[in-house]
């Protein structure tokens, strides 16, 4: 595998515009595997972006499928149960409670052991587990509180405690050589210059085809809610990754998506 070890800058308004630069870089000759990397964007209008229905979006599910991978909305939804919020209008109260008592021992009744950890069970039961007594920390919660008493104040919370914790040390240094989870080590909200509220993302490693464009729009999701919680708008995704690589699929494999991808254009 050869690396491009420059670090890279991409930005755009909209997830396929970020994802689609990404990509491309990746699959340039002799190319299969970035350097450190910063993806952002800003949106003014961060719910349709989240709610669009992207033909690259489709194009993508194809290959995921063909390979038996999880489609785009599935990687999305173990960051953020985006159609269940927006279906029940659940504030964060109810929606941990319904993630927790509902829908994670469900999960874990029914899934692979591989598959039975989310990123929005650690967000909201961080160091917890359903069957215990004691709930783990609800990370989200506190962010909320925090912000709508500080708004009241006509202030803002302190940025330096706007930081959601994934990576548990208790539960994820193990000696395994192939583990999938989590991938996603820390989020850490800010706010904007127009007090819009931003989201920040963390991750050594991420695998590009399979995983990126889902990660992204499950974060953006997030960040469309926790706006919403607090009474303001989300405008601002960036996203760092230390080593985005292309995934298992070779370039050859890839070249009806690369000439698709190269066909938009994005203002």
């Amino acid at each position: 595998m050869m690396m491009n070890s420059n670090n890279e800058i991409i930005s755009g308004i909209c997830i396929p515009e970020i994802w689609t630069k990404l990509f491309l870089k990746a699959m340039q000759p002799g190319v299969d595997s970035l350097g450190p990397t910063m993806l952002t964007i800003k949106t003014e209008d961060a719910v349709s972006m989240v709610e669009a229905d992207h033909p690259l979006r489709k194009a993508i599910d194809v290959i995921l499928q063909q390979e038996d991978s999880p489609r785009l909305k599935e990687t999305a939804g173990i960051i953020f149960p985006y159609r269940v919020w927006k279906a029940h209008k659940f504030g964060i109260d109810d929606l941990s409670a319904w993630y927790k008592n509902d829908f994670m021992p469900r999960l874990r009744a029914t899934a692979p052991a591989i598959l039975r950890n989310t990123y929005f069970e650690r967000m909201v039961n961080y160091s917890g587990e359903s069957a215990s007594e004691e709930p783990g920390n609800n990370q989200l919660k506190f962010i909320i509180n925090q912000c709508r008493e500080a708004r009241e104040r006509g202030t803002h919370f302190r940025q330096s405690g706007l930081q959601v914790s994934i990576f548990d040390p208790n539960r994820d240094h193990t000696r395994s050589a192939q583990k999938n989870f989590p991938c996603l080590q820390q989020i850490g909200f800010h706010f904007c210059d127009d007090g819009s509220l931003g989201l920040s993302a963390y991750y050594p490693t991420q695998v590009i085809v399979e995983r990126a464009y889902g990660n992204y729009l499950g974060l953006c999701q997030l960040g469309v809610f926790m706006a919403h919680e607090m009474g303001i708008n989300f405008r601002e995704f960036v996203c760092f990754v230390g080593s985005p690589r292309l995934g298992k699929l070779n370039k050859t494999q890839l070249r009806n998506l690369e000439k698709l991808s190269q066909t938009y254009e994005f203002n």
